[in-house]
């Protein structure tokens, strides 16, 4: 008799069980799906980085024509941005970038952060764009 009322109790579980995740199912299968639209903006551009886009430009079409191995001030200036060595090599360390001399981006991103911090007096294109 003890054995007959373990198995029942032990069928009474496996059915519980059954049934639970039975209506689970049911609950996830009829349930209404909610969808979550998550809207994308994209980030605009502010103004001082539209100005400080179009002022690097304009300097490096002055200094260079674009041109990405161009040497200038009698063989000191290097690049598309004109750099003379000495100086790239300590805007670099003021900045904190590690940057190299003979790339054209690297010299585009450091021309960049140097307009933005204050340094345009060293590029005489800066005067000639800015039409003093």
């Amino acid at each position: 008799m003890m054995r007959d009322i373990k198995k029942a109790i032990i069928l009474t579980a496996v059915a519980s069980i059954g049934l639970s995740f039975m209506i689970w199912g049911f609950i996830v299968l009829f349930s209404p799906r909610t969808t979550t639209i998550i809207p994308t903006k994209t980030p605009s551009i502010s103004e001082e980085e539209k100005y400080f886009d179009q002022l690097t430009e304009d300097i490096i079409k002055c200094e260079s024509s674009g041109i990405e191995n161009a040497v200038g001030d009698g063989g000191l200036a290097y690049g598309v941005a004109q750099f003379h060595r000495e100086t790239f090599n300590w805007m670099c360390k003021l900045s904190g970038k590690n940057l190299n001399y003979y790339n054209a981006q690297d010299q585009k991103e450091l021309l960049r952060w140097a307009l933005e911090a204050g340094y345009q007096r060293h590029w005489t294109c800066y005067a000639k764009v800015k039409g003093f």
